[in-house]
């Protein structure tokens, strides 16, 4: 399976795989796309293989650019300093692997699968999950449900997934939000995650520190999770700078392939 960045994560979830659905829930800038491009470049290089991340939300070329600076560890302001360069070690780091993105405002569960279809992916991002059309679902409870039903399986189906969601403004200042913050759902979307990451901040938000809780976990134990931290509350790091997201609390390892 595919580790995470956050060793936080490893002792908690362990490597994920094909049939993961993974939601991801934060407020609105507290670095859901960080979060997301972070983990999955850190993911791309124990693979040969390709990613995707369908973005319905952010500019396309801000996204872009965390890719960038979070697989190199480059300050995102040095890419726009020397962009020929930086592309050129992006494309070195990917070496024969892919990292795609889609961005599509109309994005829905028919062309997500049809783009998957495409080529053969073994990670999948979608940010946001809940802006995904074509559940043919008119109330939120329903719709939600529908969405992560399919959310389940495209990781089935083609290779896990990681599904960035919005904490409801409840959670706004929380540092360890629990699960039934997500935004119009108290059940139905958290009932089909393997695993919920809920990223939190302070009340006054500093740029460097941000709070996770996995407030769901069903992946089964690996060599390198500990019971004591399957539902773990941790403080993190957070790189404004690069778009890493790294531990303060545990040694790291290294288990690139590249």
């Amino acid at each position: 399976g595919f580790y995470w960045r956050l060793e936080d994560l490893n002792r908690s979830i362990g490597p994920i795989d094909k049939g993961d659905c993974i939601i991801i829930a934060k407020r609105p800038e507290v670095g859901g796309t960080s979060f997301l491009v972070s983990e999955m470049t850190h993911m791309l290089e124990q693979t040969d293989g390709n990613a995707i991340i369908f973005n319905n939300e952010e500019e396309p070329s801000k996204v872009y650019s965390r890719m960038v600076s979070a697989a190199l560890n480059v300050d995102y302001r040095k890419l726009l300093g020397d962009p020929a360069k930086y592309q050129a070690n992006y494309d070195k780091w990917l070496g024969g692997s892919e990292m795609d993105l889609v961005h599509d405002t109309s994005m829905t569960i028919s062309s997500i699968h049809a783009k998957l279809e495409e080529k053969k992916y073994d990670l999948i991002g979608i940010n946001v999950l809940l802006k995904v059309g074509g559940t043919g679902q008119d109330q939120d409870h329903d719709k939600f449900q529908a969405l992560g039903e399919e959310c389940r399986r495209i990781a089935q189906q083609y290779g896990p997934v990681l599904a960035i969601v919005q904490a409801d403004p409840t959670a706004e200042g929380m540092q360890y939000i629990p699960q039934d913050r997500i935004y119009k759902s108290k059940t139905a979307l958290q009932g089909e995650a393997d695993a919920l990451i809920m990223i939190g901040t302070d009340e006054d938000i500093k740029d460097d520190v941000r709070y996770i809780h996995v407030a769901k976990n069903k992946i089964p134990p690996a060599p390198c999770t500990d019971i004591k931290c399957k539902h773990i509350r941790s403080e993190v790091r957070f790189s404004m700078d690069t778009g890493r997201f790294t531990t303060k609390n545990f040694q790291t390892h290294s288990r690139s392939k590249k």
